[in-house]
This record gives C-alpha cells, sequence and structure tokens, in this order.
C-alpha cells in the first residue's frame, strides 16, 4: 500500500507541476494564477488514483477496463494537453528566437503589402513637385547670376572703351580711342540692357522664390505628415507583430524548428510520451499489482489485529494466572521455610532448658550424696549449647542480567546483519530508480538542442549510487540497516529529482 501511495502521488506531483508550466508558459497566466490551477488540478489527480487504488473492481474483463480505462483516458488526455505548452516550455528559448524571425518577416512583407502602397506614390508624387519647383528656381538663380556675370563684363567693357584699352586687361577688340565715341555708346547700351535683363530676371527669380517657395513647404509639410503617419502606422504594426507571441505563434515556431532539424521531433515526440507515461503510472501500477484493495486489506489487518489482541489477551491471563500461582508458591514455601527455622530454634530451646535442669538436678544430688547414674551426661561449665540462629539467604536470591549500555553494546552487530528488505520499499526503491533513469535519458536527449536545462551531472550521480545500491541489496531485496534507509533515499530522490530540475528551469 506504502507502494501504490508513492505511485498515486508521482502523477499528482507531475500533473501539478505541468498544469502551472501550461498557464504559466503557454496561456501567459501569473505565477500565483498559475500555481493555483496547477494545485487544483494537482489535487484532483490525487484524489482520481487514491479512488483507483482504493477500487476492488470485479474479476471480469469489462469491470476492469470501466474502472481502469477512465482513468487511461483521463491520463492521456491529460498528457495530450500539457506536453504540448512543457514541450513549448522545454524548447523555449529556440523557439524565442525563431518566433522573432517570423515577426520580423511577417512585419516586412506588411510593410511592402500594406503601409508602402498606401504611402509611397503620394510621398513621391510630392517629392517630384518640390523637385520640379526646385528645379525651376534653381533655374532662375542661374539666369540671375549669368546676367549678373553679363553686367559685371559690360561695366568692364564700357571703362575699357571710354580708357582707350582693347584687347588688355580683359577688354574685348574696341575701338582704342579714349573717350566717349560711338564705340563707348554701344558699350554703354549694351551695359543698360544686360541691367534690364538683370533686373527682369532679379524679379522673376523673386516671384519663383516667392510662389513656388510657398507650394514647397505646403509640399514638404504635406510629405513630413504622410512620413509621420506612415512611421505611426509601421510603429503600431511593428508593436502588434513583436507582440504577436501567443500560444500559436509559438506552435508555428516549433512546427519551423521540426522540419529545420529532424532531431528536434524526435525530442518533442519523446518527451510526449515521457509525459503520458509519467501520468500512467498509478494506472500501470494498479494492473500490475496483484495486491487487494485497501478497504480488503485495511478489514484483513483489523481482523489480524482483533485475533492478535483476544490472544495476547488470553496469554496475558494465563502468564498471570501463572505468576501468581508461581508468587503464592514461592510465599509458600518462604513461610514454611521461616516456620521450620522457628520450629527447629524452639526444639533447641527447649533441649538447652532440658539439659540446664538437667545440669541442676546433677549438682544438686552431687551436694546430697545422691546416685546420678541415670543422669545424662554432664557438660562442662564454659561449654555452652550452640543458640538457634536463622540462616541468611532463605529468601529471594538475586538474577544476574546485563545492564543497558552492555546489551546496547552487545547487539549493535545486529544493525550490520543482512536483513529482508520489505516488498513496499523494495517497489518504491525501484520505482525511484526508474525515474532517475528516465530522467537522464531525457536529459541527454534534450541537452543538443536545449543548453539552458542543468543538473545532468547530479541525476547521473544519482543515477549510479542507486544502480550501485541495487546490485549490493541484490535487487533492493536483502541488506543492512543502511541500505535500508538507502534504498527510501533512492525512493525520495526518484520523485523529487524531477520537480526540483522543472523548478530550477522555471
Amino acid at each position: 500500500m506504502s507502494g501504490r501511495g508513492i505511485a498515486a502521488l508521482i502523477p499528482a506531483l507531475f500533473a501539478c507541476l505541468a498544469a502551472t508550466a501550461a498557464f504559466r508558459y503557454a496561456y501567459m497566466l501569473s505565477l500565483p494564477a498559475a500555481a493555483a490551477v496547477g494545485g487544483a488540478w494537482g489535487l484532483i489527480v490525487l484524489m482520481f488514483d487514491l479512488s483507483l487504488m482504493s477500487a476492488a473492481p470485479g474479476r471480469s474483463a469489462a469491470s476492469r477496463i470501466m474502472t481502469l480505462g477512465s482513468r487511461a483516458l483521463v491520463s492521456v488526455l491529460a498528457a495530450i494537453t500539457f506536453a504540448g505548452p512543457l514541450v513549448l516550455f522545454m524548447f523555449g528559448e529556440d523557439i524565442g528566437i525563431q518566433v522573432k524571425a517570423d515577426q520580423q518577416t511577417e512585419l516586412a512583407a506588411y510593410n511592402r503589402a500594406d503601409i508602402a502602397p498606401k504611402y509611397a506614390p503620394a510621398i513621391s508624387a510630392d517629392m517630384a513637385d518640390i523637385a520640379e519647383y526646385q528645379k525651376q528656381m534653381s533655374g532662375a538663380s542661374t539666369d540671375v547670376a549669368a546676367l549678373r556675370m553679363k553686367v559685371q563684363n559690360a561695366r568692364v567693357q564700357v571703362a575699357c572703351e571710354a580708357g582707350g584699352v582693347s584687347q588688355d586687361a580683359g577688354c574685348e577688340r574696341g575701338s582704342g580711342r579714349v573717350g566717349h565715341g560711338p564705340v563707348y555708346q554701344v558699350r554703354l547700351t549694351e551695359l543698360r540692357n544686360a541691367q534690364a535683363d538683370l533686373a527682369a530676371a532679379s524679379a522673376h527669380a523673386t516671384y519663383l522664390g516667392r510662389a513656388l517657395g510657398t507650394q514647397i513647404g505646403s509640399l514638404r509639410s504635406a510629405v513630413k505628415v504622410l512620413q509621420r503617419d506612415e512611421r505611426a502606422e509601421y510603429t503600431a504594426a511593428r508593436a502588434r507583430y513583436l507582440r504577436d507571441s501567443g500560444l500559436i505563434a509559438r506552435w508555428r515556431a516549433l512546427a519551423e524548428l521540426e522540419k529545420a532539424d529532424p532531431g528536434i521531433r524526435t525530442d518533442v515526440d519523446l518527451l510526449g510520451l515521457l509525459i503520458i507515461t509519467v501520468d500512467l503510472t498509478a494506472v500501470l501500477s494498479k494492473i500490475s499489482s496483484s495486491t487487494p484493495s485497501y478497504d480488503r486489506v485495511l478489514e484483513a489487518e483489523r481482523k489480524k489485529i482483533v485475533l492478535n489482541s483476544a490472544m495476547a489477551e488470553e496469554d496475558t491471563d494465563a502468564e498471570h494466572v501463572l505468576k501468581r500461582a508461581e508468587r503464592d508458591a514461592r510465599s509458600d514455601i518462604h513461610q514454611a521455610t521461616l516456620d521450620a527455622h522457628v520450629d527447629v530454634a524452639m526444639e533447641e530451646s527447649r533441649a538447652w532448658a532440658e539439659v540446664q535442669k538437667w545440669r541442676i538436678r546433677a549438682r544438686a544430688r552431687e551436694d546430697m550424696g545422691a546416685d546420678y547414674s541415670d543422669a545424662p551426661p554432664w557438660t562442662p561449665e564454659w561449654q555452652e549449647p550452640p543458640r538457634p540462629r536463622r540462616e541468611r539467604g532463605q529468601g529471594w536470591k538475586a538474577v544476574h542480567g546485563q545492564s543497558l549500555s552492555q546489551f546496547i553494546r552487545g547487539s549493535r552487530p545486529h544493525e550490520r546483519m543482512a536483513a529482508p528488505m520489505a516488498p513496499a520499499l523494495a517497489r518504491a526503491a525501484w520505482i525511484g530508480l526508474s525515474l532517475t533513469a528516465v530522467l537522464a535519458a531525457f536529459l541527454v536527449l534534450v541537452r543538443p538542442a536545449h543548453h539552458a536545462i542543468t543538473g545532468a551531472w547530479v541525476v547521473a550521480a544519482v543515477l549510479a549510487a542507486g544502480a550501485a545500491l541495487a546490485l549490493y541489496s541484490r535487487g533492493f531485496t536483502r541488506g543492512p540497516s543502511w541500505a535500508h534507509r538507502a534504498a527510501f533515499g533512492t525512493a525520495v530522490l526518484g520523485l523529487a529529482l524531477p520537480a526540483l530540475i522543472f523548478v530550477h528551469g522555471i
């Protein structure tokens, strides 16, 4: 029944941890809420398994299928439900990287398909208009600059003609005469025309600067508004896509990882099988064990206790009567011995008194000259008859035995003697060793793909120690007192190590 109790506790603890991890990681609940849900589910599984362990199904196959099949169905469905979130938790780091890559890809696709076509044409048209207007303003500025150069050149030529300089110091070919001749008037006319053209070009450039500058400012403001709206929409889409890391996104990322690496697919299948197997521990223990139900065992133990109590009571009464008879007999013997000693002492006193009387009579007859031939032999005065004495040691005699310290020193070597192990203890030790071996195999499979899991060396050390203990105790069947305690420790570690590694991973 202890082994069955352990078998019922294993799936309950595992269900509590699985539900906590599932609701914490897969459904994004807070840790206290997820722990509350996990504790409630573990309590339900524990009650279900305890009722299964204490059930007494009929011998027919239909009754066993109805009793055990329902629990097996619940175990398989619950394991499949929680296996997925646990797999997502175990491969959380790799899934997180893949989810981020998928989010970036989807965000870029959404930007190309929706955001860019919505704003790019308008921004491009406005930028083209701005470029055309700037080109016109630049052309007008170029014309003004060219006319300024022309006015400057005309001034130089006027000065050259007035000074009579020709083809020297930047002067073109002129008349070479000093003064204001006909050629000077031509040069002056050219200067005036260039100045007029410069004034017209400057006025036109100023007009374009004012007119087109306002339009360029409006277009630039419109472009800024469009770019701001585009950035705002992109920011909203980016926040939406980056926040979309729910269950579906992680399942899709896990599927992509499985396609990329076949080993991950194998690890996922093995992990799901491990979860289903652990959750079916109670059913497998019930099927593989031929122990009767708890009620039957309890009734048999109750009857055995009542029978042993009655037999012990009869034995106690008989022993009490026997001890009372022995005590009465010893008391009678002691009293008879005392009475005999008293009688002997009294007879010795009477004899001593008679002897003294004979002595007195003999002396009296001697003094009177009488015949004392019939008197008893004379005893000298210095030789007194022996007085009656009570012999010692006629009561209870001391019983020689060992002290408590001597008894403890003498019993210590028995603790090092091999003794048979209880079947429940052996079963619990095997269950703990099996769980440790399954956990070690799981860590070996998962370690290459998920480096965040730690504690493999602890599991390996516990597995090696448990295997050595199993060999030493011949399969947990016989061993000294320390082997019994080590077997119990193996069972406890087998139950505790998965929970510790799982909590450490969280």
